[in-house]
């Protein structure tokens, strides 16, 4: 799955994630199988990047 974001400084937070792979500056990739996995690392990196105001 592929987030974008809308400002740079928001997908870098977001990177603090483990499992996220920066694609470009305002951009990154989660990846999993588990789909309840997948939604709960979605969740995670919108708080994270939406923790930047």
């Amino acid at each position: 799955m592929d987030i974008e974001f809308n400002r740079e400084v928001m997908a870098e937070s977001a990177m603090l994630f483990p499992e996220a792979l920066r694609l470009d500056e305002k951009t990154i990739r989660i990846e999993s199988d588990d789909y309840l996995k997948l939604f709960m690392m979605f969740r995670a990196c919108l708080n994270l990047g939406g923790s930047i105001s």
